[in-house]
């Protein structure tokens, strides 16, 4: 996975008709039946109101949009003091070194 992908929050129109997200960042945006689109960080901490905020759990809750992917969280490992990121492979949650870019 490249190094942007793995920062970025992954969204597919699943609602079966051609609509416009008005929370999408920056300004929403309409996606085709079964389009995706990727927004970059953690969409719901780019959700800049309370109206965009509920209109996010509202397409989610009632299937008009799948999330695929976010951004994993990063923790710091304990034990060595690095940072892990979380992943998931056949069902087992594990860390491993993050995808982070060089300038961080």
């Amino acid at each position: 996975m490249a190094v942007v992908d793995s920062l970025r929050t992954l969204i597919k129109n699943t609602s079966g008709a051609t609509k416009t997200f008005s929370f999408i960042p920056p300004h929403g945006k309409r996606l085709a039946d079964d389009e995706e689109t990727s927004v970059l960080g953690d969409i719901v901490l780019r959700l800049s109101s309370t109206r965009a905020r509920e209109a996010y759990e509202s397409a989610v809750a009632s299937v008009e949009i799948t999330v695929r992917h976010t951004p994993a969280p990063i923790i710091v490992d304990d034990d060595d003091d690095l940072p892990k990121q979380l992943t998931v492979d056949a069902g087992t949650v594990a860390g491993e070194d993050p995808i982070l870019p060089s300038s961080l």
